[in-house]
């Protein structure tokens, strides 16, 4: 059985109907959120809707998260009240007894933590069996489960003349000297976006827009 903490993007956008820099700008805006609140962020992420394709997987791969899905939905976010929790109870109970292993809940909702959540718990103790997370799951060391806010280079590499080509993953800078699409900027990092981290301090104008 297992839980995960992970990034579901700013917005909750369908990620295969928007471009790749918004997908990365969606990712990069809630880390810096989430950096700012407990000073590090998951390497892992779960697709809004379980919506993605491989141009999605490549973009998200690109900046170091480990796509997961959830192979129980009990639709704890429709069915958390008194008098309906128990349908999300019986999803878990019958989505686990069909194979299922990893559970999809949120605790924004008091139901889900004090109604539902109880009685799976229970479910899973009865069955013998041992909630652990997907980092745990994966063999992946504790040290990895997070990680700090991506940080420019010390020692920056000299900046080539753009190429005036656009990269479709939404990367700009390097090698292939890769400028944004109209509109974006290019961040230290090599990321086309329009975040502060993106336009701000670090930001590439050889290769986008800077504000």
């Amino acid at each position: 059985m297992l839980t995960a903490c992970y990034n579901n993007s700013w917005s909750h956008p369908y990620l295969t109907q928007i471009s790749n820099a918004e997908v990365i700008t969606q990712m990069t805006r809630l880390e810096d959120t989430l950096f700012s609140m407990v000073g590090k962020v998951p390497t892992y992420m779960r697709p809004p809707y379980f919506d993605t394709n491989q141009q999605v997987l490549n973009t998200l791969g690109g900046l170091g998260y480990k796509v997961v899905h959830a192979s129980i939905d009990t639709l704890d976010w429709q069915y958390n009240e008194q008098g309906n929790y128990k349908t999300a109870v019986e999803n878990f109970r019958s989505q686990l007894n069909a194979g299922g292993n990893l559970a999809l809940m949120h605790d924004i909702h008091w139901g889900t933590n004090n109604l539902i959540l109880p009685e799976v718990i229970q479910i899973v103790k009865n069955r013998g069996l041992r909630a652990v997370t997907v980092g745990e799951c994966l063999g992946d060391p504790v040290a990895n489960w997070y990680r700090g806010k991506r940080a420019a280079s010390s020692t920056p590499a000299p900046t080539p003349a753009p190429s005036g080509t656009v990269d479709p993953n939404g990367t700009c800078g390097g090698d292939k000297k890769f400028v944004c699409a109209s509109g974006l900027c290019c961040s230290q990092y090599g990321w086309c976006g329009t975040t502060t981290d993106h336009c701000g301090a670090g930001c590439n104008p050889v290769f986008g827009k800077c504000n």
